[in-house]
């Protein structure tokens, strides 16, 4: 296995643990934990987790609303190349 790809890996395993630690299931909730491990996903280069932030942001449900930071992460995942993002 090539380095990236492990790092790959290990940021989207963040991403999917996140995502369950957000919705609280099947993994008790804990949205301060969620948002750390999207960010660390998200600062390794993972698109799909810089979306997850974007959204987490800009909907402010679990978390105060922040539509700067909301911004600054769609823009990150679209430069990452997700087309979902693209301004």
């Amino acid at each position: 296995v090539l380095l990236g790809d492990a790092d790959a890996g290990v940021a989207h395993a963040r991403h999917q643990l996140a995502f369950y630690l957000m919705q609280g299931r099947p993994l008790k909730k804990d949205t301060e934990r969620a948002l750390r491990l999207y960010t660390e996903a998200a600062e390794a280069g993972h698109a799909p987790a810089m979306v997850s932030l974007a959204f987490a942001y800009g909907e402010g449900k679990d978390l105060p609303k922040d539509e700067a930071l909301s911004h600054r992460w769609r823009v990150r995942a679209a430069e990452a190349g997700d087309r979902g993002s693209r301004m």
